[in-house]
């Protein structure tokens, strides 16, 4: 069985990801993308990184797609994606677990930055989703300031304890 791997990543992920990959399916051929062209109608399957749009048209025996994201909407986003072709995921419950810390550090940071504290602006928390001041970007900004300030309350309270 050839099998494409189609990742955004450098060379270097992407001969690890191969050698794991062999490691757990020695009886598949793994061929990059320009591989996978010179054998388009011998592809059985893709596993996927965000790949390129376009990268799974052109594979007539194409019965697989596995991500090797949670998320898939940037690949249902692509045009070009073949149809009634099975989508698989990653469901992993680590990433589940990274993806929240994420998310949370992600608040944490703008909470932190959008507050007034000594030697701050108080200009807004700066992130790609919220760059405006916290009085103008809605309750989302606002909602993460108050707890903030309780998060900042509840630390003093600790450290006294």
């Amino acid at each position: 069985m050839k099998v494409m791997l189609c990742a955004d990543m450098d060379e270097a992920e992407a001969r690890l990801w191969r050698q794991a990959l062999s490691a757990a399916l020695p009886e598949a051929q793994w061929l990059d993308p320009d591989a996978a062209r010179c054998h388009a109608d011998t592809v059985q399957a893709a596993v996927v990184a965000n790949p390129p749009p376009g990268s799974l048209q052109g594979l007539p025996k194409l019965r697989l797609i596995q991500s090797l994201w949670a998320g898939v909407d940037r690949l249902l986003a692509d045009p070009s994606l073949p149809p009634g072709v099975p989508i698989a995921r990653m469901v992993d419950p680590l990433m589940s677990a990274a993806m929240a810390e994420t998310a949370l550090g992600r608040c944490c940071r703008c909470t932190v930055a959008s507050t007034s504290t000594p030697g701050s602006s108080g200009r807004g928390c700066g992130c790609s989703i919220h760059n405006v001041a916290p009085t103008n970007c809605g309750s989302s900004c606002s909602a993460r300031a108050r707890w903030g300030a309780r998060r900042r309350r509840a630390s003093r309270r600790w450290a006294t304890a």
